[in-house]
């Protein structure tokens, strides 16, 4: 129904009040509401940014947790795989290598990504 929905798009909708999936799908109205009220969206690829900056929200927590910024080829890894929990102790700072690897182990192992 919706198709692809752009970055602009969605930082347009989150403001709104509305943020959808992937594909399309509207998310909860409670859910919708506490990322709208800490000034992010979630992109067209499944992380969650900040409507103000574009910047994304699990770079901003591992950051603020090494008390430093993140290097160009330092990657962050989901260790849950799901891409909207940005806790610290989900987050896992990989260089692109090894992280990439890290997939390819768990496509091999387990059938998924």
């Amino acid at each position: 129904m919706w198709g692809r929905l752009t970055n602009e798009k969605r930082r347009e909708l989150a403001r709104d009040g509305k943020f959808y999936t992937n594909k399309g799908t509207r998310y909860s109205r409670q859910y919708s509401e506490k990322l709208k009220m800490r000034g992010q969206y979630i992109d067209a690829n499944g992380y969650k940014r900040y409507l103000d900056s574009d910047r994304l929200v699990h770079r901003s927590v591992i950051e603020k947790q090494l008390g430093r910024k993140l290097t160009a080829d330092e990657e962050i890894h989901h260790r849950n795989r799901n891409k909207l929990d940005n806790r610290p102790k989900n987050l896992e700072v990989l260089t692109h290598k090894k992280h990439r690897r890290k997939h390819l182990l768990s496509l091999i192992l387990t059938g998924r990504k």
